[in-house]
């Protein structure tokens, strides 16, 4: 575990960061002393124009009731692993953490429920198609390599910014989850590669 005190960066629009209430995406929808909504955040930081994106965010709430004011914030791995699709089933890995303080999980930009997706069913699509073909090597290669591409060009044809997603964008998001939910202090864990976002924070 990481214990970290962050400070607020200088954004140019009031509107950002911030946090709206929504019903949680992910199934069983409803989860005891569970909350979601979207962190609302620039897509590219450096852009003062850019676009927002919205990442999808559950707040698993402790059961005290007066919880430590340093929340714990999971910070999944991958690069691309999502953190709110298993939600129901792993929260009770958490019930010792949740009698202190709030368990706070969430989507990294791209990923899983948060918008826009990154996600690539194209590479998914050849890999089905070509597993059982007898094919060589190369030709295997070239269509997963064909199969990013086309991926790529489409998400760039939906005007996502590309160069927006990557270590130090993810580590902004999570001090800026920080600041649109009121907390001074977090505690981070990250998994695999969530350890060097939480490097990067």
């Amino acid at each position: 575990f990481l214990s970290i005190t962050l400070t607020a960066c200088g954004l140019s629009s009031e509107r950002v960061p911030r946090f709206e209430p929504a019903a949680c995406a992910f199934s069983p929808s409803v989860i005891a002393n569970v909350e979601c909504g979207y962190l609302i955040v620039p897509e590219n930081r450096d852009n003062p124009g850019s676009p927002t994106i919205r990442l999808h965010v559950a707040i698993a709430r402790s059961s005290a009731q007066n919880p430590e004011p340093d929340p714990l914030i999971y910070l999944s791995g991958g690069p691309g692993s999502f953190a709110l699709q298993w939600l129901h089933g792993n929260l009770r890995y958490y019930a010792d953490i949740r009698r202190d303080r709030d368990v706070i999980f969430f989507d990294p930009r791209g990923v899983g429920y948060s918008e826009p997706s990154l996600d690539c069913p194209e590479v998914m699509d050849t890999f089905h198609e070509t597993r059982d073909q007898p094919i060589s090597d190369a030709a295997w290669i070239d269509a997963h390599v064909d199969a990013t591409l086309t991926c790529r060009d489409r998400l760039l044809s939906s005007s996502i910014d590309l160069q927006a997603y990557h270590s130090a964008s993810m580590a902004a998001d999570v001090n800026d989850l920080r600041i649109a939910l009121g907390y001074d202090r977090v505690n981070l864990f990250g998994v695999s590669y969530g350890t060097r976002t939480a490097l990067t924070v």
